[in-house]
């Protein structure tokens, strides 16, 4: 614990994922859905605001939501060094 920061609360939600037989969890705020989306309803990634667009893959739409397809290798090989 650092002096003057309270102590983390566990995260409720992490998301686990693997790269390269490694496995890695990312504390997420919420899990509001799973969905399935086929390939070809996906647009590029590239033009989303406020994301950089080097870690999104693809775009989709569900419904009202957008949401990104995240590039994982890009997202997590800085954390495995």
């Amino acid at each position: 614990m650092v002096v003057g920061l309270a102590e983390a609360e566990p995260p409720e939600s992490v998301l686990v994922l693997d790269q390269d037989g490694r496995s890695v969890g990312l504390a997420v705020d919420e899990v509001l859905d799973l969905v399935e989306v086929p390939g070809d309803q996906l647009e590029d990634g590239d033009s989303l605001p406020g994301i950089d667009p080097r870690l999104v893959q693809r775009i989709g739409h569900h419904g009202d939501t957008v949401f990104a397809v995240l590039d994982i290798q890009a997202l997590v090989l800085p954390l495995l060094g």
